[in-house]
């Protein structure tokens, strides 16, 4: 709940405004009664012994104050209501865009075992939870207002009054506090359920291309639906226990107005007070336990309130990732793994050992091997998505650890095997890259991507719609746009992780032809994937197996050496 509470702090000034406000509407809530009292007993109980014309000229003076105050109150309360709502409404923005952002700054390995959909219901199931809470806070605080003002006005009248009122009322605040408590536990419970289901919806439907094509939406339709059982289990256990709440809460309510209404009656008899001070103090009891049942409901929602925060403060817990100091970069003329070590803290062994290899600006090289020899964790290293357990990758002779990353991965262009693209135009999806680059510039980049082609569809150019994930789109165009994309940056490096893996072969070979005219002599091109036909003009291939390079040189000189390079190459080309 802290990180709430540092946000309702930076509100303090409206909320003051508010309470004041809620302070008044309240207070003149409160003075029906007293109208009543005085009406009861300065006119009705003396009909007969009074005048008609003062009897009728005291009775409308006093309803037409009760009708001014009505609708002053009412003004303050519409007041109270819309302020509560803009208060609760920006703190939940300013809660959202914090706890978004901080997910996104998460290093990369946080998101390798969390579905990106569960991590946004949790985020979400906060927002509404805290603009719901700061709506109970306020009402919570009205309550307090309403039973002070009749504990005082209890005691003006008579003290035993004002005692049981002082006694009674707190301590059924303090029991509905610890009644509640459990509802908290059910609630994190479900928090969590619940997170984990919009997770596997949101992941079942981002692949539903592949659920539809195994034929295994009924499986998936199951499983979510098991796991939708599950979590409305545990919704029904919590809405037994806040039924007992609310039933044990109206209990409490019903025997202290019983209590309260039992020593009114005998202050009656006794003349301990007055029949208009009985009526006025009966009606307040009806006010104010009116806003104690919803403080019942205001500290069950708390509970949820408060599950939910724990859950997200697991995430806010998460140390962002570090990403340098901040500076400006030069353009990237070397970069050199300086024997660099990587391992997976839920892995056996190390994905890359003591790798040493020089990359320079103006040459394309190239990284193979077997499946699991650690291509992919090499490509990780290089946009700096993880770090070095040992050694250091050095740019430009610097260890990355210590260059701002976010002017390091402006420098970089990656293209990979899963194209990334996103619901919207063919523009939008090039400007994801360069949000300021203007039409001609994404024209020149489909140009030298071969993607033109693109352009000519529907008549609609750079307006084209391409569907969520390029659905609309064949292989070989999502790849051509993710090369346009990567190109529009115009970067110092261009990695290409497998980005030829899913298509056929002559659109792999005219992909291939595309990636070679992009070599330049100032940008550093490096090629990472187990078809060998793509890599052969590399000026240099490093052969990768078990995490440790074995072999390097030219296409030429490794089939001639006869070792790791020449038999995956024999055993694709099937000679």
């Amino acid at each position: 709940m802290r990180v709430l509470y540092s946000y309702v702090r930076q509100q303090w000034r409206a909320f003051a405004v508010t309470f004041v406000i809620a302070s008044i509407a309240r207070l003149l809530m409160l003075v029906d009664p007293q109208i009543l009292r005085l009406i009861i007993d300065r006119y009705v109980l003396k009909v007969g012994t009074m005048p008609r014309e003062q009897f009728y000229r005291g009775v409308l003076i006093l309803i037409g104050a009760s009708v001014a105050i009505g609708m002053l109150a009412r003004l303050f309360r519409t007041m109270q209501e819309y302020e509560i709502e803009l208060i609760s409404r920006r703190v939940g923005a300013r809660l959202y865009a914090k706890s978004i952002a901080h997910s996104l700054l998460l290093p990369f390995r946080e998101y390798e075992t969390k579905r990106s959909g569960e991590m946004l219901q949790i985020i979400q199931r906060a927002r509404l939870d805290a603009e719901s809470g700061i709506s109970g806070a306020v009402r919570l605080y009205l309550g307090f207002v309403a039973v002070a003002a009749v504990t005082i006005y209890a005691f003006t009248l008579h003290p035993l009054l004002g005692f049981m009122h002082l006694i009674g009322l707190p301590l059924i605040g303090i029991l509905m506090l610890v009644i509640s408590v459990p509802i908290r536990k059910r609630q994190r419970r479900i928090a969590i359920d619940t997170a984990s289901l919009t997770g596997s919806v949101t992941e079942a439907i981002r692949n539903v291309e592949t659920l539809k094509s195994l034929g295994a939406e009924t499986q998936e339709i199951g499983r979510l639906h098991d796991i939708n059982n599950s979590i409305l289990g545990l919704e029904t256990e919590k809405l037994r226990l806040i039924r007992r709440f609310t039933f044990l809460e109206s209990m409490l309510f019903h025997a202290t107005r019983t209590a309260f209404l039992a020593a009114e009656v005998w202050l009656v008899y006794n003349h301990g007070i007055t029949t208009g001070e009985f009526l006025s103090l009966f009606l307040y009891t009806s006010i104010i336990f009116a806003p104690l049942t919803e403080a019942g409901a205001a500290v069950a929602r708390y509970q949820e309130a408060r599950a939910s925060f724990d859950t997200l403060d697991t995430v806010l817990d998460l140390p962002k990732e570090e990403r340098g100091g901040g500076e400006g970069f030069e353009p990237i003329t070397n970069i050199r793994f300086d024997g660099v070590t990587l391992s997976y803290a839920a892995a056996h062994g190390d994905a890359l050992r003591d790798i040493s290899v020089e990359l320079p600006a103006g040459r394309t090289i190239a990284f193979t091997g077997p499946s699991g020899a650690g291509k992919s964790s090499l490509v990780k290293l290089l946009v700096a998505l993880y770090t070095p357990n040992e050694g250091a990758l050095l740019v430009n002779g610097r260890d990355l650890r210590e260059i701002d990353l976010d002017a390091y991965r402006a420098r970089i262009g990656l293209v990979t095997q899963e194209t990334q693209l996103f619901a919207g135009t063919l523009r939008a999806n090039l400007q994801f890259s360069r949000p300021d680059a203007s039409d001609a510039e994404c024209l020149v980049a489909l140009e030298q991507a071969a993607a033109s082609v693109l352009l000519e569809r529907g008549h609609e150019g750079l307006d084209a719609l391409i569907g969520e994930g390029g659905l609309k789109l064949s292989g070989g165009e999502r790849q051509r746009i993710a090369i346009a994309r990567a190109l529009l940056r115009d970067p110092d490096v261009l990695v290409f992780d497998e980005p030829t893996s899913s298509l056929d072969a002559m659109t792999e070979r005219a992909v291939t032809e595309t990636i070679r005219s992009l070599s330049t002599s100032r940008r550093l091109t490096i090629l990472v994937t187990h078809r060998l036909s793509t890599i052969t003009h590399a000026d240099c291939i490093h052969v990768l197996r078990g995490g440790m390079v074995e072999e390097s040189g030219t296409s030429e000189e490794l089939l001639a050496n006869g070792g790791l390079f020449a038999q995956l190459w024999h055993e694709q080309m099937g000679t």
